[in-house]
């Protein structure tokens, strides 16, 4: 068996990538016949206000392999500034991690909204990505006093959350 690869992965860029995935870079120890001695993620996580931020997340099955990339310890450089993903690739790089991202190949299948609408109502709304939502108007005419009545459109809204129902 060869040498292991300390390298990453940057799925938000990888050819597989969806659009509104959040963004997650894996790190970790890999073995040109395929597989991992051990990987951990830093991914970005939006906690309510307009940014996201990033979180180390390691199982307990990788701790020996992070903890045997001291120069890791580096990463401290960029506490409290909210780093982006940019910046964790430029570190990785400086710090001698191979990018294993595969930029090319298959592209995946589009993501698919799907409306049911029966008698003129909507009845179902699945495949709305997480982040997203979807604004269903209704032109008919109707009772102008109902809360999805949108008097700036003249027309009912009715809004769907990405994620819950998809």
């Amino acid at each position: 068996m060869s040498q292991p690869i300390k390298g990453f992965h940057i799925f938000s860029r990888a050819h597989y990538a969806r659009a509104g995935q959040p963004k997650e870079i894996m790190i970790g120890l890999y073995h040109s016949e395929g597989g991992t001695s051990g990987e951990f993620a830093i991914r970005w996580h939006d906690i309510g206000s307009q940014k996201s931020f990033p979180r180390l997340e390691i199982f307990d099955d990788a701790w020996k392999v992070f903890f045997d990339m001291p120069e890791l310890c580096g990463l401290s450089t960029l506490t409290g500034k909210n780093a982006d993903e940019q910046q964790i690739i430029d570190f990785l790089i400086a710090a001698g991690f191979k990018d294993l991202t595969r930029y090319d190949g298959p592209k995946p299948a589009k993501p698919v909204i799907t409306v049911t609408i029966e008698g003129g109502l909507v009845q179902e709304v699945t495949g709305i990505p997480n982040g997203y939502e979807l604004h269903v108007e209704d032109h008919d005419e109707g009772d102008e006093t109902q809360p999805q009545y949108d008097p700036e459109k003249g027309c009912f809204v009715t809004v769907y959350e990405g994620g819950a129902n998809g």
